[in-house]
């Protein structure tokens, strides 16, 4: 499925290497091509770690299946012009709080975002406190 920048995702699942929580909130801020000639779109998530996914990872089923990311209907215009060419600038820009918006909704200020009362069964897990 293909996505345009500034689409709001939520992850489905927890990411191996920890890069996303099940239940997160993403937004695509990239669109381009790897080496083997394939669509990957990069996504940075609410805690600022980011990873790129190829279309067959995204899904507008929010439904558990096999596609960790599940594409809203919620979208992000400030990510739209969003541009970079290092990770360095990517996680500088977040520090600066350019992807803030599409973290932020209903003010009026972020982006338009989706009704998530489908989504609660993808809620991260609460963990216990460790004493």
């Amino acid at each position: 499925m293909k996505i345009q920048k500034g689409r709001i995702v939520i992850a489905k699942t927890n990411a191996i290497w920890g890069e996303y929580a099940k239940g997160e909130i993403g937004v695509c801020h990239n669109v381009g091509i790897d080496a083997d000639c394939e669509v990957r779109y990069g996504i940075i998530f609410q805690k600022g770690l980011y990873d790129s996914f190829a279309e067959d990872q995204l899904s507008d089923n929010p439904a558990p299946d096999n596609c960790p990311l599940h594409i809203t209907d919620g979208y992000c215009k400030q990510v739209e012009k969003f541009e970079f060419t290092t990770p360095e600038e990517l996680r500088a820009a977040f520090t600066r709080g350019v992807f803030d918006a599409a973290f932020k909704g209903g003010d009026g200020k972020g982006p338009q975002m989706p009704d998530l009362t489908p989504l609660k069964s993808l809620a991260a897990p609460a963990f216990p406190r460790l004493n």
